[in-house]
């Protein structure tokens, strides 16, 4: 008996199976990132005012690394098992190609209170900018 399985999806697509290593993929550069720069930006939370410069981002760059292994760690975990057991259990892969989910369908069909709601949030956000920014 000859399993196709494999041919029906081609790419990175194929290597990325599960939303939870999806989720992880895209989790891990913020993670890092944000452990980064609240280090660097808030050197006084974690007792490091008296350091230089170097040895603050230094230590922001090794903490950072050394907070996103364990996330690493599961995101090779959980892809090992996905493709390991690909062909004994269903994998769900979502496109964006569907025509009720364009932006041309969205814009084509939006009424006036869509448009209207829109523009409040944008509103919304721009005055908070601003608010926040002016403290």
């Amino acid at each position: 008996m000859t399993d196709h399985a494999d041919n029906e999806i081609k790419g990175i697509a194929r290597y990325i199976p599960t939303n939870l290593s999806k989720a992880i993929l895209l989790l891990l550069p913020g993670a890092a990132w944000f452990v980064f720069s609240a280090i660097r930006e808030h050197p006084d939370w974690f007792g490091l005012v008296a350091w230089t410069s170097l040895e603050k981002t230094l230590c922001a760059t090794l903490i950072a690394c050394f907070m996103c292994i364990p996330l690493v760690i599961v995101l090779v975990l959980d892809m090992a098992v996905a493709i390991h057991h690909s062909k004994h259990r269903r994998i769900v892969h979502y496109s964006n190609q569907h025509p009720l989910m364009s932006f041309k369908f969205l814009a084509a069909n939006a009424t006036v209170l869509h448009w209207l709601a829109l523009g409040f949030v944008c509103l919304a956000f721009f005055i908070a900018g601003y608010l926040f920014r002016a403290a």
